[in-house]
């Protein structure tokens, strides 16, 4: 029995109704950057309103990361650098608690004013801009003191 005898179209008509090697690509696009699963731990943040934004794009996430200036505080104090950035992926991974979005972080600077990059001292991580800047300013202190560094 042929393919005709039993209702089946063409082998060849089935060809040109698949999609070609860019049409999939394009069509995975589209489901991938809308994907709630790619996009569950990640965010902008909104300086103007201070807000975080969950991610809707992961396109347009990965646009913003790229492209954004994400620090929220940054000072040299005694030879160190001390930098506060929003991280743009949840920093909690085991997703107990809130969701860590900012990071501050202590690096060595060196004479020629730039970081040494293999001696970070210290991390601390926070869930709100608030929090951030309070961490920022506190760990500022503690550099001051010689209590983080040397």
């Amino acid at each position: 029995m042929s393919d005709e005898d039993l209702g089946l179209p063409d082998a060849d008509a089935w060809k040109g109704a698949l999609p070609d090697a860019d049409d999939w690509k394009k069509i995975y696009a589209e489901l991938f950057r809308k994907d709630p699963r790619h996009l569950r731990d990640k965010a902008t943040f909104d300086f103007a309103t201070q807000e975080v934004k969950p991610a809707t794009d992961f396109f347009e996430w990965a646009q913003w990361m790229e492209n954004a200036s994400r620090h929220i505080a940054r000072d040299e104090v005694s030879g160190f650098v001390v930098s506060t950035v929003f991280l743009g992926i949840n920093h909690n991974f085991f997703g107990k608690g809130e969701p860590l979005w900012f990071e501050t972080m202590v690096f060595r600077q060196g004479t020629d004013g730039n970081l040494i990059a293999s001696q970070d001292y210290d991390q601390f991580r926070y869930s709100t801009v608030a929090l951030a800047r309070a961490g920022h300013a506190c760990v500022c202190e503690l550099v001051r003191k010689g209590e983080i560094g040397e």
